[in-house]
């Protein structure tokens, strides 16, 4: 759980829109008022920068979308 300095508090679940309903019911129990509230799906982009600190190069990104297309062709036995 994260706050990104604008007020909003962005929590990374692995099944957000599972979760989203418990989390509004907790802060609302104590006392916090939410405004707005959405489910959202990480990118491609969104992991890369959170486990290095940066953002992907085009290069970078040609080869990991490769890397994924190979690793998805495997698991169906391709």
């Amino acid at each position: 759980m994260e706050t990104n300095g604008n007020g909003e508090l962005i929590i990374a679940a692995k099944n957000p829109a599972h979760v989203l309903p418990r989390v509004i019911e907790g802060l609302y129990s104590r006392g916090v008022a939410v405004l707005e509230a959405r489910a959202v799906e990480a990118t491609l982009d969104d992991v890369f920068i959170k486990l290095t600190g940066r953002r992907i190069s085009e290069d970078e990104h040609g080869r990991v979308k490769e890397v994924l297309s190979t690793r998805r062709a495997i698991r169906r036995g391709s």
